[in-house]
């Protein structure tokens, strides 16, 4: 999906994942797409259901531009 996004949107620099994608995924992102992957992680703290602000921004732009 990163090769795909890069090559139809080549102004995007940045992207944001969740916990799961950490390791060799950000090396992979930023040689092959030169995309900048960012992990964003939840409070250890928090029990339960917690919103990532950022992802959500992420999760909604994607499912608006492959569900239409």
């Amino acid at each position: 999906m990163l090769k795909r996004s890069r090559a139809r949107n080549p102004f995007v620099e940045h992207a944001f994942a969740d916990g799961g994608y950490t390791g060799r995924l950000i090396d992979w992102t930023k040689q092959k797409t030169h995309i900048t992957l960012q992990i964003v992680r939840r409070n250890a703290s928090t029990k339960g259901f917690e919103v990532l602000p950022r992802r959500w921004v992420v999760e909604r732009t994607i499912v608006s531009h492959y569900v239409v």
